[in-house]
């Protein structure tokens, strides 16, 4: 112990150099890893903020692109709903009836309870496929808007890429709203159209109505139709998605490693159309479509003489053979892009929070293509 005492003594200049060397060069390995750190965090926030920028990038451009889609759908699915409901064919049946004929009395008065069933059906079907149309597609677009997003995540590139073959699937899929399901959604509203106008007094060509009965009528559809669905059930799912997808399940869906196949998107959807948020949306959207509609009929009325001058609520009433013209100009009107409510539609609040938690669902483990 002495001996190295005594070494310490006689070199103690040395190890004092020895020390301050060693601190100093400590200090240049602590400050050069911090400085190395401090890079990192700056390169990450400024990757972070340039996928956040893509990311609203990506999402504003779904905006745009299902608006314009919607828009180019238009025709064609007023197309499939006339045809759907047939009732041009029930119009020229009636012209076809000579007028002074007692003998087809039976059968015009049939003709014409066929004709109010079917106007007031087209516009409640018809509300429901728009509406239908502009939440599928919003959430359609912010799936593949989302994995657009994960392909610029490190890590996740190769498993967030979609074939374009799968994407151009994937968006067809909506036909099948457009063929059977605009056909399917008839069949089934109008037995509760027949229904509600029998109860309403509304088959009769004779009988004194405003655009408050017309209303209430529309209501007292939408509330048959509610009622009528079972709990727990996506109530239209089957109006979306063919037969096909739904019957395959589970069973049928890749595991989720690698790219995501046409299967799987679906199912990502099916779970999107089983959420309480799509039926909210979807149901503001009718609700939304129902307004415009009872509006269309409320204005078209002030400008024609009444039937009676009986004063009501809604001032005085009209026959309903004159109220069926204008609630079947609104119907006809219900798929122009000026004239009906599309445009209200896409900024109604229900439905941009759906695509915005669709989208948004892509930085969390919900949508998420799991690559492990």
């Amino acid at each position: 112990m002495s001996g190295m005492m005594n070494f310490v003594r006689r070199h103690k200049w040395k190890v004092g150099m020895l020390s301050t060397g060693a601190a100093a060069y400590a200090l240049k390995v602590y400050l050069d890893a911090r400085v190395a750190e401090m890079e990192r965090e700056v390169m990450e926030e400024h990757l972070s903020r340039a996928r956040l920028a893509r990311r609203d990038d990506l999402f504003g451009s779904n905006e745009k692109s299902s608006s314009k889609a919607i828009e180019n759908f238009l025709p064609d699915f007023s197309e499939a709903m006339e045809q759907a409901l047939g009732l041009d064919a029930v119009v020229a049946e009636m012209h076809a009836l000579p007028r002074s004929n007692p003998s087809v009395r039976e059968k015009k008065l049939e003709l014409w309870r066929s004709l109010v069933v079917k106007t007031i059906t087209g516009v409640v079907a018809g509300a429901h496929v728009l509406s239908l149309l502009v939440v599928f597609l919003r959430v359609q677009l912010n799936i593949l808007g989302g994995y657009a997003y994960l392909s610029t995540v490190p890590g996740k590139e190769e498993s967030a890429s979609i074939d374009g073959g799968v994407q151009r699937d994937f968006l067809g899929i909506v036909k099948h709203l457009q063929l059977e399901g605009t056909s399917q959604l008839v069949a089934w509203i109008e037995p509760f159209v027949e229904r509600a106008i029998s109860d309403a007094g509304l088959d009769d060509a004779t009988a004194l109505v405003n655009s408050s009965d017309v209303q209430k009528c529309l209501s007292d559809v939408l509330g048959r139709l509610a009622r009528s669905q079972q709990p727990g059930e996506s109530p239209f799912a089957r109006f979306l998605i063919p037969d096909a997808f739904l019957a395959s399940g589970a069973s049928s869906v890749d595991t989720g490693r690698g790219p995501p196949s046409l299967a799987y998107l679906v199912k990502e959807t099916r779970d999107v159309l089983d959420a309480a948020v799509f039926e909210t949306a979807t149901k503001a959207c009718v609700d939304q479509c129902i307004g415009h509609v009872v509006d269309g009929v409320r204005m078209s009325l002030t400008q024609m003489p009444p039937d009676a001058d009986v004063e009501g609520p809604e001032g005085k009433p009209y026959r309903l053979l004159k109220v069926l013209k204008p609630i079947k100009d609104q119907f006809q009107h219900m798929y122009s892009p000026e004239l009906g409510p599309m445009q209200d539609l896409l900024v109604t609040n229900p439905v941009k929070q759906l695509s915005k938690s669709v989208f948004e669902s892509f930085r969390t483990t919900s949508l998420l293509h799991s690559t492990e």
